[in-house]
C-alpha cells in the first residue's frame, strides 16, 4: 500500500488521508475502491448503482482523523431481495486480497448453508474470470471453494454453519451473508469464532448482508437489526459500527392499510429500483404483490423479501390483533397470587392443561375456565430453567413481575408443578388435568394418587385438530379471556400449524435448536380449552384415575 498523507483527493475533492497513485494523483480511500469495482465490473456489462457506491465509499472512506486507518470495523447493511448483493461482497475479497494493507490477509465468505456460501464464491470466480490482469494474481480452486493470491499472500475461503468450524481463523475481512438464516446453535458458533478471531487483525471488516427474518426464529440477525436501528436513530453512539436499511416506512405500516401495496413502500425497500436508477423494475416487484393480495398466506413473505419488514412468524396462527381485541375485563394485576385477583376465580370449575419440560423448553400449567356465556378464562403459569433463559433472554424480563419462574440449574423440578396443581385443586374446582403423554408418568402417577382426574390427550391430529380449531375460533370471536398475560400473548404469537392434508390441523413444535419461539403455556391452554368443550358437549364421562383418549375427544 502507497504512503499516506493528508491531501486533496483528484477525484472527489475530499480533504481527507490520501495515497498517490503511479500518476502522482492523490486518491481518497472511498475513490479506490469504488474505481476498482468499476474496473472490476466492466467486463460483465455491470454498472456501480448508486447505492453500492454510498456503501463503498461509507465503509472504506471514512477514516480516522489521526491515523487514516478505516473508522468501521463491523457493518450491517440490509435491502429486500434481489438487489446485486451478491456481486457487491463478492468484489470486496478481491479488493482485499490485492489492496489492503494486511500481512497475509484472511478473506471469509461465512453462511448458514454451504449452497448459500457458494453462490457469492461463484460470483467472486466469475468477477477474477472476467478480468485477465487478475487472473495473473490470483488463482481460484473452484473444489475447495477458495481464491488464492498466486505469491502466497493470502487467500479467500469459504465457510459454512452446516461445516466444520475452524477455531483458529483469523479474518481480516468477513462477509456474513444473510444472517438471518443463521438459527441454528452452530451458526452462533460460527459466528462467534469468526468476530472473535478478528481481533488480531489491525483493520479488520466484518460485514453482514441481509434481508429482514422473522423475530422469534432469527434471532441472532434480530440483535444485530435492532442495534443498527438505534445506532441509526442516535440512540447508541457507535464509532465502529455502520449501519444502512433499506426499508418500508414502519410507520407508515401501521397507520396507513394500503401503503404495503405502495410504490413508495416498494422504492423504500428496494435500493435498485428502477426509479433510483437501477435495474429493478417496478412491473416485477408488482407481480409479487398481486400473489401477496390474491393470496393472504403470502403476505409476509412480501413483507420479508421485497419491503424487508420483519415479521413475527411467517405462518403464525394467531392474529395478535384479534387476541389484543379480546375483552379485557380483567387484568393480570397483582399476579399471580393477590387475593383481589384471585376471588375473581376462587371455586370455578376449571381444567388444567399442563405441558412439561425439562431444559430448553418452558413448563407451563393453564388453568380454563368455562363461562355460561361460552367464553373462557386462562391464567398461564410458566417455569424456565437457566439455560432456557439464555436462549430465551427477551423473557427475562417477565420474571420480576412473576409471569415466569426461574428455575435454579438446567432441569425444571417436577415438584414445583406438582405444587402448582395442588394449589389449583384447593382453591378452584378442578374437573381435570390434561397431560402431553411425552410428560413424565411419575407425576401424573402422584397428581392421580391425590384424588384428581388426569388425562393424555395425544398430541395427533385427533384429537388437536378439533381443539386448535375451537381455540383459534374462540379467538376469533372475542371469547378468550387472557387478562394481557404478556408471556401468554407472546407464545400465542409463536404458534404455528401442520396439516396431515385432510383439512386437521395440528400445533407445530418449534425446533429448539433453531429458534426462540415457545407454544407450551398456549398448547397447554389448546389441551385444557377442548376438554372443557368435550365437557359441555357431554362427551366426557368421568370414571377417576388416569386415561388417555386416543380418538376424537
Amino acid at each position: 500500500m502507497a504512503k499516506q498523507s493528508l491531501d486533496t483527493c483528484a477525484w472527489c475533492a475530499a480533504e481527507t488521508w490520501c495515497e498517490r497513485r503511479k500518476d502522482g494523483r492523490p486518491q481518497c480511500a472511498g475513490c479506490k475502491i469504488v474505481l476498482f469495482f468499476r474496473y472490476l465490473y466492466r467486463p460483465l456489462g455491470f454498472i456501480l448503482l448508486d447505492w453500492q457506491e454510498k456503501v463503498l465509499r461509507d465503509l472504506y472512506g471514512t477514516v480516522q482523523v489521526d491515523t487514516g486507518r478505516r473508522r468501521y470495523r463491523r457493518a450491517y447493511v440490509s435491502m429486500a431481495k434481489k438487489q446485486g448483493k451478491s456481486f457487491l461482497i463478492a468484489g470486496l475479497p478481491i479488493f482485499h486480497m490485492i489492496h489492503e494493507d494486511e500481512i497475509r490477509p484472511e478473506a471469509y465468505g461465512a453462511a448458514a448453508s454451504k449452497d448459500q456460501a457458494g453462490i457469492v464464491f461463484r460470483a467472486a470466480a466469475q468477477l477474477v474470470r472476467a478480468n485477465r490482469d487478475l487472473l495473473e494474481e490470483l488463482k481460484i480452486l473452484p473444489s475447495t471453494r477458495r481464491i488464492l493470491r498466486r505469491d502466497g499472500g493470502g487467500f479467500y475461503a469459504v465457510l459454512s454453519a452446516d461445516g466444520d468450524v475452524n477455531d483458529g481463523i483469523e479474518p481480516s475481512l468477513a462477509m456474513i451473508d444473510e444472517l438471518h438464516r443463521w438459527k441454528t446453535e452452530k451458526a452462533k458458533t460460527l459466528y462467534n469464532v469468526i468476530t472473535k478471531g478478528m481481533i488480531s487483525r489491525k483493520e479488520p471488516l466484518e460485514v453482514e448482508v441481509t434481508t429482514a427474518g422473522e423475530v422469534y426464529k432469527s434471532e441472532l440477525c434480530w440483535q444485530q437489526y435492532q442495534y443498527a436501528q438505534q445506532v441509526l436513530s442516535g440512540s447508541i453512539q457507535s464509532e465502529r459500527f455502520y449501519a444502512a436499511i433499506w426499508e418500508a416506512d414502519a410507520k407508515k405500516l401501521v397507520e396507513d392499510p394500503e401503503y404495503w401495496k405502495s410504490r413508495e413502500a416498494r422504492v423504500a425497500a428496494n435500493p435498485s429500483h428502477e426509479d433510483l436508477g437501477g435495474f429493478l423494475k417496478d412491473e416485477a416487484l408488482v407481480d409479487e404483490l398481486d400473489k401477496a393480495i390474491a393470496v393472504p398466506a403470502h403476505y409476509p413473505d412480501y413483507l420479508r423479501y421485497h419491503l424487508n419488514v420483519w415479521v413475527q412468524d411467517v405462518s403464525r396462527a394467531i392474529d395478535l390483533a384479534q387476541w389484543d381485541a379480546c375483552p379485557m375485563d380483567w387484568q393480570a394485576e397483582g399476579w399471580p397470587f393477590s387475593a383481589a385477583f384471585l376471588a375473581r376465580f376462587a371455586k370455578r370449575e376449571c381444567f388444567v392443561g399442563v405441558d412439561l419440560s425439562a431444559t430448553t423448553d418452558l413448563t407451563a400449567v393453564t388453568i380454563v375456565f368455562p363461562r355460561e356465556d361460552g367464553h373462557f378464562d386462562f391464567l398461564s403459569f410458566v417455569w424456565a430453567t437457566e439455560k432456557a433463559l439464555r436462549q430465551l433472554d427477551h423473557l427475562k424480563k417477565y420474571i420480576a413481575r412473576g409471569f415466569i419462574e426461574k428455575v435454579d440449574g438446567q432441569v425444571i423440578d417436577y415438584g414445583l408443578i406438582k405444587e402448582r396443581i395442588l394449589w389449583a385443586q384447593k382453591e378452584f374446582d378442578v374437573r381435570e388435568v390434561d397431560w402431553d403423554p411425552w410428560g413424565d408418568k411419575r407425576l401424573v402417577q402422584e397428581i392421580t394418587e391425590e384424588g384428581m382426574e388426569c388425562v393424555e390427550v395425544p398430541q395427533r391430529h385427533q384429537p388437536m385438530s378439533f381443539f386448535t380449531k375451537a381455540f383459534l375460533e374462540s379467538i376469533a370471536a372475542g371469547k378468550i379471556h387472557h387478562g394481557g398475560n404478556p408471556v401468554l400473548r407472546w407464545s400465542a404469537d409463536c404458534l404455528t400449524l401442520r396439516t396431515d392434508g385432510q383439512d386437521n390441523i395440528l400445533p407445530s413444535r418449534p425446533d429448539r435448536s433453531r429458534n426462540a419461539t415457545r407454544t407450551d403455556p398456549i398448547i397447554a391452554g389448546i389441551m385444557a380449552l377442548g376438554r372443557s368443550m368435550a365437557a359441555e358437549d357431554n362427551r366426557i364421562n368421568y370414571m377417576g384415575g388416569l386415561r388417555s383418549i386416543e380418538s376424537g375427544w
